[in-house]
């Protein structure tokens, strides 16, 4: 209860009174639907109202008369073209592979909707006497279909000059664990030309030997960072031919170094980042038990990349619970002075919990607090602050911001004045775990990664408050995975890896004090709530990235100094304002997040099939 109480709390207003004004709120149409949201969400945390759940193979089935319809739709698509481009289709057969599942994906190769493609299957000396016997068959039969015995092993074994050098417009590398649904053809070719996309995958789930479907991937679209950790995009995917041929041309090596798939897709974000994602389930892989060198392979492959062609000096990391994905960690080799921006508003004890956790446990040699005191009238403040001062000569700054609360304004006014390469907005109520906090986050912006980080921040109660912002839905945007708690790994273990988000939360956002200068800083029309998404979208904008850093794990104590945002009928008003300047300027974003999946549901719970 005393929590509770403490969250409505506005400041310079007795408990009594905020809740007074909280109960006179809650009687009106709008505090009425914030009090029935929040009841439902609490009772959804309980256990007590449970999410139906959706069974995924019912769901795919469902689809079929909807997959009719895409065929149409892509077919007058492709009417719009200049022409009908040729898909020259890839594929190795390795020596374990077997007859009857080597015939299904074949034929759901021959049932595609467009017809346009040629089919070279390079097949393992090795295999067994029914893979050779049906691959002559097609050989005798099939006038698209070519299959010739050679090395399996690298993918430019398989693909050398010549195969390209004769392919069509598009090439489709393959596995030959995968079927095909009958539209993806028509699926990848529109969305190859009609966006000028160098590369093009989708989403996949896996099919077991009963013909069930099984563990859906819906992939958001490209993230770089988190490609970093594992090839999210899948070994089926379209490229365009002439791309492939200027990036052989500009670097050679890629004919005798790289192995698989997730190498060529390495090297080619090194080249262009006209990725694009179609959030349709087109691919169906047979299930199978994946062994430890693949894994291996992976982080090998990361190692690499970073190493030799990127010269990034980095360590790939095993994570602890999660299978085949990997955390780089970068090494930082100069440690460029950090402004800490603190916005604050009396509150003592608080602030006081705050700096002293930033004090006693961060190990960044270089930092600089600055605090921007709005309005504060307790003695307790001003003593606090006067003792730091002593105790750390020129580590703090206290600017005085004599205006009513306007976030962005107070986070403006401390980056005028501080002197660090990189920015820090904090929250006053949140506390530091970890030693290593500004390092990591310092390190992902000084070596490119994003301009934006934002780590994971967690309730007391050690569940998530904050792990990455998607937009969408009535508020313009979400708390991805709220509530979950902290050792969860959350949807593809998405919670425990290094991701790219549209927007991270202000309450502890480190940014590059250049870009953030070059972008305009804060927006000040917001008052309280979206000015930190808001100037995500607009780095976002300038073609910068944002990312989320699970192994950079801070407390926040949210609410416990300005109170909850729907508190009374002028904090609700103050904050349709605010999502009505976000909705105007980004209504587009937040009808189609790209770093997100419209097959996955916007829920506090976090990511699960819509």
């Amino acid at each position: 209860m005393k929590k509770n109480l403490t969250k409505i709390s506005e400041p310079g207003k007795s408990k009594l009174q905020s809740l007074s004004g909280l109960a006179a709120f809650m009687l009106t149409r709008a505090g009425l639907k914030v009090l029935k949201n929040a009841s439902k969400k609490s009772l959804q945390r309980a256990g007590i109202i449970k999410e139906k759940e959706i069974d995924y193979n019912e769901w795919i089935n469902s689809l079929q008369s909807v997959k009719e319809q895409d065929a149409v739709r892509y077919l007058l698509s492709l009417n719009r073209l200049p022409k009908t481009p040729t898909v020259s289709i890839l594929m190795p057969v390795h020596s374990n592979t077997q007859a009857a599942q080597l015939e299904t994906v074949i034929k759901s190769i021959l049932n595609q909707a467009y017809g346009e493609w040629r089919l070279a299957i390079t097949f393992d000396p090795a295999v067994n006497a029914g893979v050779k016997q049906l691959l002559q068959n097609y050989n005798k039969t099939e006038q698209r279909i070519h299959a010739t015995e050679g090395n399996t092993n690298s993918l430019f074994g398989y693909l050398d000059d010549s195969f390209i050098r004769f392919a069509g417009d598009y090439i489709l590398i393959m596995d030959s664990r995968y079927t095909l649904s009958p539209v993806s053809l028509f699926a990848f070719i529109t969305y190859a030309m009609l966006n000028d996309n160098a590369i093009v995958y989708c989403d996949e789930d896996e099919i077991d030997d009963k013909g069930k479907y099984t563990n859906p991937n819906f992939k958001p679209g490209w993230s770089r960072e988190y490609f970093l950790t594992h090839n999210y995009i899948g070994d089926v995917f379209l490229v365009e031919t002439l791309f492939l041929q200027r990036l052989l041309a500009i670097i050679p090596s890629l004919k005798t170094g790289a192995q698989t798939p997730y190498d060529m897709l390495l090297l080619a974000k090194e080249l262009t980042n006209r990725f694009r994602h179609i959030p349709k389930v087109l691919l169906h892989k047979r299930a199978a038990t994946v062994c430890a060198d693949e894994f291996l392979s992976i982080k090998k492959s990361i190692a690499h990349d970073l190493s030799y062609r990127e010269h990034i000096k980095a360590t790939v990391a095993d994570i602890p619970g999660v299978a085949g994905k990997y955390q780089v960690n970068y090494e930082l080799p100069e440690k460029k002075k950090v402004s800490i921006i603190i916005p604050t508003k009396d509150h003592t004890t608080i602030l006081k919990r705050a700096i002293d956790s930033i004090l006693e446990k961060t190990d960044y040699p270089d930092y600089e607090i600055v605090i921007v005191n709005n309005n504060s009238t307790d003695p307790a403040f001003f003593r606090l602050v006067q003792d730091y001062k002593e105790q750390h000569p020129g580590m703090f700054i206290c600017l005085d911001a004599n205006f009513p609360f306007n976030f962005s304004k107070l986070i403006n006014l401390g980056a005028s004045v501080s002197n660090g390469r990189y920015l820090l907005m904090l929250n006053n109520d949140v506390e530091v775990i970890s030693s290593d906090w500004l390092t990591q986050m310092a390190a992902c912006i000084w070596t490119g990664a994003a301009t934006a980080i934002g780590p994971k921040l967690l309730y007391p109660d050690d569940t998530i408050q904050h792990a990455g912002i998607v937009l969408g839905g009535d508020d313009g945007a979400y708390h991805v995975f709220a509530h979950k708690h902290r050792g969860d790994n959350g949807y593809n273990d998405r919670l425990k890896t290094v991701n790219n988000y549209s927007a991270l939360t202000g309450a502890c956002l480190m940014c590059d004090k250049g870009m953030f200068e070059w972008v305009g800083g804060m927006n000040e029309d917001y008052v309280v709530e979206y000015s930190d998404f808001d100037l995500c979208l607009r780095l976002l904008e300038a073609g910068f990235g944002n990312a989320y850093l699970p192994q950079v794990e801070l407390y926040h104590h949210e609410s416990a100094t300005r109170g909850h945002p729907f508190r009374n009928k002028e904090a609700w008003r103050q904050h349709q304002e605010d999502l009505a300047i976000f909705k105007q300027k980004w209504q587009p974003l937040i009808d189609d997040d790209p770093f997100y999946n419209p097959n996955l549901r916007l829920k506090f719970k976090g990511m699960s099939l819509e």
